[in-house]
């Protein structure tokens, strides 16, 4: 039988905030998110933390690209807010922005609005069915997805290319370019804003500094759609290889090895002769 005690810990929350929450009328999977960030952050008497999809999916019980797609959208709405790896609430919920064309709202007759996330229709999680005709619709409103007007098509459109050109600049950056299909197809389940994509950069920067990158030329970078998948923005890696210095380091040993070999140790000799050869000065 369950007993839960608040002894055992406890989430607190200002009311004035809980009630902007529920005024907000966000979906079920936004409020779920919204709610697991409440637990992450205020459950342990923070404000913000660093919180990953996989938490939120085990919280939750919605799949965890599902959750980084919500994160995303509620950013967008400000009603999440992000500082660098991590997120929190923010409470200020006059800066909400309930009106965003990107996170799909639409507006109802009494002039309040409503998030309407992309579904995914294979998703036990989406809410949606399918009719004896083979069209998606919802058992809310009824609607199909052939309903949906030009204007949506073209912002829907607009939101692709955008997307795609989010992907091509962290594409320039990632060292190892294989299987660009697939990691496209990763960086569109994640759907990263502008803001994401420069943290994602950064990241694919610093990582390129990493002793487990620049070792064997590379051979343990993961693919980039590998990389993606585990969010790879967010592992922490030691930059501990300064490349300049082991560059110049590799360039004095090699001078050293060839004054070695050919009998060289002055510093003001400009020829060095083996076989009858010249070498020419180092």
């Amino acid at each position: 039988m369950a007993n839960p005690q608040t002894e055992d810990g406890y989430t607190r929350i200002a009311n004035e905030l809980f009630e902007a929450l529920l005024r907000a009328d966000l979906s079920k999977r936004h409020l779920l998110v919204v709610l697991a960030i409440m637990r992450q952050t205020y459950g342990f008497n923070r404000t913000m933390d660093r919180i990953s999809g996989s938490q939120m999916a085990e919280l939750t019980g919605v799949r965890r690209n599902h959750c980084n797609v919500a994160v995303m959208q509620l950013i967008e709405l400000k009603i999440v807010k992000r500082d660098g790896r991590q997120i929190g609430i923010q409470k200020d919920y006059d800066q909400w922005c309930l009106a965003s064309p990107k996170s799909g709202l639409e507006k109802s007759q009494n002039g309040t609005t409503r998030v309407v996330p992309k579904q995914d229709y294979d998703s036990p999680e989406s809410g949606l069915k399918e009719s004896q005709n083979g069209t998606k619709s919802s058992p809310k409103t009824g609607h199909t997805k052939d309903s949906k007007d030009n204007s949506k098509d073209n912002l829907k459109d607009s939101s692709a290319s955008a997307l795609e050109q989010r992907f091509n600049s962290w594409w320039k950056h990632y060292p190892k370019k294989r299987n660009r299909g697939q990691a496209l197809k990763a960086w569109k389940t994640i759907t990263p804003d502008d803001e994401l994509t420069n943290q994602m950069i950064d990241a694919t920067e610093r990582a390129k500094r990493s002793a487990s990158w620049f070792k064997d030329k590379g051979q343990f970078i993961p693919y980039p759609a590998t990389w993606l998948r585990a969010e790879g923005w967010l592992d922490e890696l030691e930059v501990d290889i300064d490349l300049p210095a082991a560059t110049g380091g590799a360039c004095a040993t090699t001078i050293e090895n060839l004054n070695q070999l050919f009998g060289g140790t002055g510093e003001g000799e400009n020829v060095r002769r083996a076989n009858g050869l010249s070498i020419g000065s180092l």
